[in-house]
């Protein structure tokens, strides 16, 4: 019987992508002190699912998907639902979301060709801090900070869609 503590990380980033609907529901009613734990809980399995798996030495390659995979909805998701309900540029959405979908797609085929699983570049851990960033100043409404992290965000998605680019051609 396999030990149960291998199967934690994962949990944790499926978890993250469970949040995304009680998160929607607490922002549509306002009810900030529950979107501020949710959020709170979506970053903390951030950090722990990656950290127990390499502490644990229970990196998989199911883990090297999931957890890109939860943290590209979770995004996609926050930015959406901000849309609507706080006046986020949908153009930065669709930006986002195009960015992660190539990158989904030539992470499928470098996997086909390479037999494993690409990691993300230090740039695009970046670019995902920034977005993250984005997304927080406009759900706690810090007007004076969105023009600047709205035209930082646009550079840093499309600075790390190179990067990528040129990672996944060097590959192929």
């Amino acid at each position: 019987m396999e030990p149960l503590h291998r199967y934690i990380p994962n949990i944790l980033s499926a978890l993250r992508i469970f949040l995304i609907f009680p998160f929607t529901y607490s922002l549509a009613y306002d009810d900030m002190p529950a979107v501020i734990l949710i959020v709170i809980t979506m970053i903390l399995t951030d950090y722990f699912d990656g950290y127990l798996a390499r502490k644990w030495n229970v990196v998989s390659d199911a883990g090297k998907i999931l957890d890109p995979l939860a943290d590209k909805l979770c995004v996609a998701a926050v930015a959406l639902v901000l849309v609507f309900l706080r006046g986020f540029p949908l153009l930065l959405v669709i930006l986002l979301v195009l960015r992660d979908v190539l990158i989904l797609i030539a992470g499928f085929l470098m996997l086909r060709k390479d037999s494993h699983v690409p990691v993300s570049n230090v740039l695009g851990k970046v670019t995902v801090g920034v977005v993250a960033a984005c997304l927080l100043i406009y759900l706690f409404r810090l007007d004076f900070l969105k023009a600047p992290a709205v035209i930082l965000t646009a550079i840093m998605l499309v600075v790390s869609s190179v990067s990528y680019w040129k990672m996944f051609r060097s590959t192929i």
